[in-house]
């Protein structure tokens, strides 16, 4: 991966939302001297930072990593899986129930 460039698009999000470093560490939950290094390229980080930087700079992580502005899942959509995949059986399960009777409820409005 090149490290760099995923910081250097950290950055330019991040720019773009008129964050501060200070700001985007907290929201992420890491030191703000941790995303300084991040995003110049000096530290590698763990999938679930990468993760909460997608989703806190409102972008995708294919966008973050290669710099494609067109990937099919959201950083919602992978925050869910990943959570989805912490879940037993029978909780899977009444989420299943929960989503579907959200959306019985919504295609009725």
């Amino acid at each position: 991966m090149d490290y760099k460039a995923i910081g250097e698009r950290i950055k330019q999000e991040r720019n773009k939302m008129g964050l501060t470093q200070f700001q985007l560490a907290e929201k992420v939950d890491i030191s703000p001297q941790y995303e300084g290094k991040i995003e110049r390229g000096e530290k590698r980080f763990s999938f679930e930072t990468f993760l909460n930087l997608s989703i806190a700079l409102n972008t995708t992580l294919d966008y973050l990593a290669f710099g494609h502005r067109d990937s099919a899942k959201s950083p919602e959509r992978l925050e869910m899986e990943l959570l989805a995949n912490k879940l037993s059986e029978g909780q899977i399960s009444l989420l299943n129930d929960i989503i579907r009777a959200m959306l019985v409820h919504k295609n009725r409005d």
